[in-house]
């Protein structure tokens, strides 16, 4: 979620931009460029088109990236090999280097935690803690 501040300072560029129109309609309708029935329907229409641009663009700023290391965060796929603490895995369709700090077995699910250029730190999913050979694992081996 975004800052109060940030969200004032977004709307208060908007309202900026429709005052700028609404003085420059005024300054033609005082020159008789314009009638004051044209003057009031553009300064209408003017905001209008602002406020609807600005809700457009408040709502991409709003959204998750859809592409580069920040996407790919969060996102689940399969180890294709057993890793212990390198390995591969495949998330949408697509082989990665990975490295991991706990064992994952093949075929497990796991989840990217970091991108690092072209290779992405995973954890195994909740339902996937196990090592290759079936046993629970551990919190990292530490006593």
């Amino acid at each position: 979620m975004q800052s109060l501040a940030r969200r004032l300072l977004f709307i208060s560029d908007d309202v900026v931009a429709i005052l700028i129109a609404i003085a420059v309609l005024w300054i033609l309708r005082s020159y008789g460029i314009i009638s004051a029935g044209s003057a009031i329907i553009m300064g209408v229409l003017a905001g209008v088109f602002f406020a609807f641009m600005a809700l457009k663009t408040y709502r991409l700023q709003a959204m998750k990236p859809k592409v580069g290391a920040e996407a790919m965060v969060g996102k689940t796929g399969r180890a294709v090999r057993d890793m212990d603490l390198e390995g591969a895995v495949e998330i949408e369709g697509e082989c990665w280097k990975a490295v991991s700090y706990r064992p994952i077995r093949n075929g497990a699910t796991v989840r990217v935690v970091r991108v690092d250029g072209l290779k992405v730190t995973v954890v195994p999913e909740e339902g996937d803690l196990t090592r290759k050979g079936g046993a629970a694992m551990t919190g990292g081996g530490e006593s």
